[in-house]
């Protein structure tokens, strides 16, 4: 048996990881280099998840990447050791022990527009409840709204990103607190 020469790894177009041993999060990674050089995955969103977690995540919507969904000869050279990856022993694909779950993007998308509308409603609802003011008061209407004032006065929001460039454009900027206490400036 021969050691294999360059040609074995012309199927590779650009070098996948050039980072320094750590540099490589399978987390953050895998999902694109595998986009980048299997054209069908570009459509579809990766989810890493537990064996304990198959059920709810099969809930929400994510389908097992199998090795049948892949049009090669031989997987295992194709794709399994191209990614580190491997098999629960069937056709199911897993990086160490988390298989890998898809969802088309579409979905996806539909999935955040629902989690979002219902954030979205879940402040609404946050912001009025510490306001009420009686039904027939003839002020009614300018208690409710002063209260909706006092109570996202002092509130602070934060958004979390995981993925891409952080945009700061939907965050207000915070205001300094004037509580008067024990390190306020002093006049």
């Amino acid at each position: 048996m021969a050691f294999p020469t360059l040609s074995t790894w012309s199927k590779f177009d650009a070098v996948q990881n050039a980072g320094t041993r750590g540099g490589f999060n399978p987390l953050r990674d895998l999902e694109k280099i595998m986009q980048e050089n299997i054209p069908d995955l570009r459509n579809y969103e990766l989810c890493f998840s537990s064996e304990s977690d198959i059920n709810q995540n099969s809930t929400m919507g994510w389908i097992m990447l199998k090795t049948e969904h892949f049009d090669v000869k031989d997987w295992n050279a194709e794709i399994g050791t191209r990614y580190h990856l491997h098999t629960d022993g069937g056709a199911n694909v897993m990086y160490g022990s988390n298989y890998l779950m898809i969802m088309h993007k579409g979905h996806r998308e539909k999935i955040l527009e629902a989690r979002l509308d219902a954030l979205k409603q879940q402040n609404a609802i946050a912001n009025s409840a510490g306001s009420y003011a009686h039904p027939q008061d003839p002020n009614r209407s300018e208690m409710l709204r002063g209260a909706a004032e006092i109570a996202n006065k002092d509130s602070e929001k934060y958004r979390v990103q995981a993925k891409g460039t952080p945009t700061y454009d939907d965050v207000p900027p915070a205001e300094e607190k004037k509580s008067g206490g024990l390190f306020s400036k002093r006049k």
